[in-house]
């Protein structure tokens, strides 16, 4: 009889280990893009995505405010108005993208009114590479301007007065996530750019001479998963326009 329970028992443990077996492993589970967000290094402090009732909320550690978000989890995007604490902040957009590999990357772009930043991310379990100078084209800015026009000219009174037209342009520069497709649509508010304003009363006819001159203000970033970068593409292309 005593043989009969031992045979019963390890049957039991066996069937068990068994069926515990079968159960997805939950350590395994698939992040979708709140977990990218959550854990994405920001300058910004600690923020956190959370689902309440069927909503999402924006939520800072460091300060007792908290903001509702849109989160869609099959287009794999993220957007919400500012972070908590800062004024100033227009709004953030996320979105994932994929290499042929499914290696996922991480598209951020923070618009604040002139001090804007888009940064991508390549993600390797729950490490954060910044690949934004190797993914993303460096865009030759003089392709903006009617090909007559001497950019030398306002390139000089920039550098005279510490800046930078390159600089100025991506500072400026607004990137659209997108929410379905691989395509970021760029946008540069030229009329937004407040430094010119300060040198116009030194620099009128040529900072009016540079505004005449604007060719394109906008452009495509289109993503190739095979090479894992990007492809500026279909400069002022009239289809496209910006809303912010």
């Amino acid at each position: 009889m005593k043989k009969i329970y031992g045979l019963l028992s390890i049957l039991i443990l066996f069937i068990t280990v068994c069926k515990q077996s079968d159960q997805p492993d939950q350590s395994k589970k698939t992040k979708d893009i709140t977990d990218y967000f959550n854990s994405m290094p920001n300058s910004y402090g600690k923020h956190t995505l959370i689902e309440q009732y069927g909503e999402w909320y924006l939520k800072s550690e460091y300060e007792n405010t908290i903001r509702k978000a849109t989160v869609e989890m099959k287009k794999e995007y993220i957007h919400f108005y500012g972070y908590p604490g800062f004024s100033a902040s227009k709004h953030v957009q996320v979105g994932l993208f994929y290499s042929e590999k499914n290696e996922p990357f991480l598209a951020h772009f923070h618009y604040m009114d002139g001090n804007n930043s888009f940064t991508f991310y390549k993600m390797d379990d729950d490490k954060y590479s910044d690949v934004s100078l190797s993914a993303i084209p460096k865009i030759d800015y003089k392709v903006l301007f009617n090909e007559n026009y001497d950019i030398k000219k306002i390139a000089t009174i920039l550098d005279a007065n510490n800046l930078s037209l390159e600089e100025l342009i991506e500072k400026y520069s607004v990137y659209d996530i997108p929410r379905q497709g691989t395509s970021i649509h760029v946008s540069i508010n030229f009329g937004f750019i407040s430094e010119f304003d300060k040198l116009r009363h030194l620099y009128d006819k040529e900072i009016d001479e540079f505004f005449y001159n604007i060719k394109y203000q906008h452009y495509v970033l289109e993503w190739n998963s095979k090479v894992e970068k990007f492809k500026a593409t279909n400069y002022n292309n009239d289809k496209y326009e910006y809303y912010h």
